[in-house]
């Protein structure tokens, strides 16, 4: 098959493009991982949609747009899916980062007021925590993917958990489906203190052992 001096000229534009929109994602989510800079995921991937749609209109003359426009769908449909769950269920889709996540306090000095992941699994695990008498609030949660909480076998646990989308699995006790909840109180024995998890999931599931 013959190629034009014009297919030749533009034929690389879809796949610059879609080379620099693979850079920046790549680049952000390294950022972001590495805390060195905190990647604002909600204003960031609409610059990348953004991006990808200027590069389709370039190559548009010759039809030739190097996956610019299968891309483009995926962006879009990831976050009309963000946007919905967002709204719909309050589940920051956007609140935190990408990848996996591990928290692991040593005295309840040192709990946040809240761990969040953007997209991935989030491990907060809070089995070293020698927890006060009373009842202490821990906040978590996960846009798209997995929670993982667990809790030293003496504390009493209050769960009040919501997944868009997904499962819920606390304790032997399960829930799952879509708009899957679960609030009830875990006892345990000679226990003076009590943990209250508010968690939280877009799409994905929540896990809570001892």
């Amino acid at each position: 098959m013959n190629v034009t001096e014009e297919q030749r000229t533009v034929l690389p534009i879809g796949r610059l493009v879609l080379g620099l929109v693979l850079l920046l994602i790549g680049v952000g989510w390294l950022l972001d991982a590495a805390d060195l800079v905190e990647v604002p995921w909600a204003g960031f991937l609409p610059a990348v949609l953004i991006v990808i749609g200027l590069g389709v209109l370039i190559a548009a003359r010759q039809r030739v747009h190097g996956g610019l426009v299968s891309l483009g769908f995926i962006l879009t449909f990831v976050l009309l899916v963000a946007t919905s769950v967002d709204e719909v269920f309050d589940v920051d889709m956007f609140g935190g980062g990408i990848g996996e996540q591990t928290e692991r306090p040593a005295v309840a000095t040192e709990l946040q007021s809240g761990y969040t992941l953007s997209m991935g699994q989030l491990v907060v695990d809070l089995r070293e925590v020698d927890f006060p008498p009373g009842t202490t609030e821990v906040q978590a949660s996960v846009g798209i993917g997995q929670l993982q909480v667990f809790l030293p076998a003496d504390v009493i646990l209050v769960i009040d958990a919501n997944v868009a989308a997904g499962e819920i699995a606390a304790l032997g006790e399960k829930s799952e489906g879509v708009s899957a909840e679960m609030q009830r109180t875990f006892e345990a024995t000679g226990a003076e203190s009590t943990v209250e998890l508010r968690a939280t999931v877009g799409l994905g599931q929540i896990e809570v052992q001892r």
